[in-house]
């Protein structure tokens, strides 16, 4: 017979369990439906989407920024999203849409896996914890950085969704964190194609100077900030010192 105790111990190990689980299964199935379906595949012929786009009429700028949102949420290249837009919408039109969408759909696997599995990592893995410091002084900089890791973006949403960065720094530092790239294959997708050889390299170098530009200034910031908290606790373990001395001393003279 399975005790009380033994009962007790499996509701918990399934209640403890039963998120992180369901959270795996669901980005799982999501990275099969874009890799191991011809999905990622029709996306590439950008001129068979756009025509598909342009025949839906008015509405299709929201069918493109939710579709977005839902397929960068499972895992599909957000960059070939982005030539996509280009090509439908033209440049400003389609850098908007493809961005919100984007940022959408990563802020949705950012608070599923947040959901999921960010409670249990904490409490199993404590370390973790250590990231609070870089992400709290380095802030929206900090996610903006992580942004330019040549990692797909699912993943880098999912991480920081295991993170205690928090919601507002998340959002900015996607938004911005993803122009660098988005920009020139937007161009490229809008017909930037045609341009010069000096033209289209300038467009790519700016991308460039943009993600050493982030990069540099987050690694400052939460440089700086880190020895600055260092410093505050060292003046802080200081003061106790000296005030244990000096109660010490009075017990002493007494």
């Amino acid at each position: 017979m399975i005790s009380v105790s033994e009962d007790a111990g499996n509701s918990f190990l399934a209640q403890e369990l039963w998120r992180p689980v369901a959270a795996i299964l669901v980005l799982g199935a999501g990275l099969v439906v874009i890799y191991a379906t011809p999905l990622r595949d029709y996306l590439r012929h950008i001129g068979v989407v756009r025509a598909r786009l342009e025949a839906v009429g008015p509405a299709a700028p929201l069918l493109f920024t939710i579709g977005t949102a839902a397929l960068v949420a499972i895992g599909c290249p957000r960059l070939l999203l982005c030539a996509v837009g280009g090509a439908a919408f033209g440049f400003w039109k389609g850098l908007l849409f493809s961005q919100v969408g984007t940022v959408a759909g990563a802020y949705a696997t950012f608070l599923f896996v947040r959901w999921g599995g960010g409670d249990f990592v904490r409490r199993h893995w404590p370390r973790i914890e250590r990231l609070r410091r870089a992400f709290h002084h380095g802030g929206w900089l900090a996610v903006a950085a992580v942004r330019q890791l040549p990692v797909g973006g699912v993943v880098v949403n999912s991480v920081l969704g295991l993170t205690p960065v928090r919601h507002s720094d998340f959002l900015s530092g996607t938004i911005i964190g993803n122009l660098p790239e988005a920009v020139p294959v937007t161009l490229l997708g809008g017909g930037a194609v045609f341009l010069t050889g000096g033209r289209r390299l300038a467009v790519w170098l700016a991308g460039l100077l943009v993600v050493v530009a982030i990069w540099v200034a987050a690694v400052i910031l939460v440089r700086r900030a880190v020895l600055a908290e260092d410093r505050e606790e060292f003046e802080e373990l200081e003061r106790l010192t000296i005030e244990k001395g000096t109660v010490a001393d009075d017990k002493i003279e007494q």
